[in-house]
């Protein structure tokens, strides 16, 4: 599986988590590539959550709904089911909002593409995802 994520999107969750962990009094650590979301959330050694973070170029107004890849809401579903802890997004936006939602449920889902490039580098045509809308977020906080 491709990795998407450069050292300047890694340095911007890591600013993330440290909101996380300020507001909701854990620890952020970051798990292996394979487990799909960033971070397990853990306060004396009890894990809370797991999260996904997002951080976005955009204002939180500039759209009604938040595109998701499917295969998360998946992970996260089994890790709700097999580990009974919840899973959450949190996506910083352009103006210094941090909103937050759980992810370990069902939405509706549609599927993205196909992709502008006649051959993707990744060979996918299209990714099934799906749109969290806007207004089922809760503010975490502003920077």
């Amino acid at each position: 599986m491709p990795k998407f994520e450069g050292n300047d999107d890694f340095e911007r969750q890591k600013e993330i988590e440290r909101v996380i962990e300020l507001a909701w009094h854990c620890k952020c650590l970051r798990i292996p590539y394979e487990y799909v979301l960033d971070n397990v959330c853990v306060r004396h050694r009890k894990v809370l959550a797991y999260t996904e973070i997002k951080v976005r170029k955009y204002l939180w107004t500039d759209h009604d709904d938040i595109f998701l890849s499917l295969n998360k809401i998946m992970i996260a579903q089994a890790i709700r089911k097999s580990a009974d802890v919840p899973c959450y997004l949190v996506v910083s936006t352009k103006e210094g909002l941090i909103h937050w939602t759980t992810i370990d449920r069902t939405f509706k889902n549609l599927v993205a593409g196909p992709k502008k490039e006649r051959y993707p580098r990744d060979r996918h045509e299209c990714e099934p995802s799906v749109l969290i809308p806007r207004d089922e977020f809760n503010l975490l906080a502003s920077r």
